[in-house]
């Protein structure tokens, strides 16, 4: 997984970097079982203040893109609160959810072509296909 920070507007805090980086690895650990897909992921994260003037309310922002192998285009996430911690975890929320729809995505195709190739599949009408267990009238 490649990692970019990037800031606008405010400098970067090591404790900000390191508490990124485990919310979006914790999320792409749980999500994806493959280390393929967690080892060519790449996420490039932004914070940013959005004004000087506003001492108060919702002033930082978070945003995130991530490219995931075989994967039209990025998934983008954006997240504004009033604590740059929060607004780093309303941030992973977000990809979360992309993630999921992702996966969800990936999985369903999947499962499209292989439903395709059950259907495509012929045998003779005489084979017999039993299930697993005893077959009544065995011996007869």
């Amino acid at each position: 997984m490649r990692f970019t920070l990037t800031c606008r507007n405010l400098k970067l805090n090591r404790s900000i970097g390191v508490y990124a980086r485990e919310k979006i690895a914790k999320l792409f650990g749980k999500l994806f079982k493959d280390p393929r897909i967690t080892q060519a992921a790449i996420i490039d994260i932004e914070f940013s203040r959005l004004t000087r003037h506003h001492r108060k309310g919702m002033v930082w922002k978070a945003d995130a893109v991530v490219a995931l192998p075989q994967q039209k285009g990025p998934l983008y996430a954006e997240a504004v609160d009033e604590d740059i911690h929060s607004a780093i975890d309303l941030l992973s929320e977000e990809i979360e959810r992309e993630l999921q729809r992702y996966k969800g995505k990936s999985q369903a195709l999947a499962r499209r072509g292989a439903r395709l190739a059950k259907k495509d599949l012929r045998f003779d009408p005489s084979a017999r296909m039993f299930r697993k267990g005893r077959i009544r009238d065995e011996g007869n």
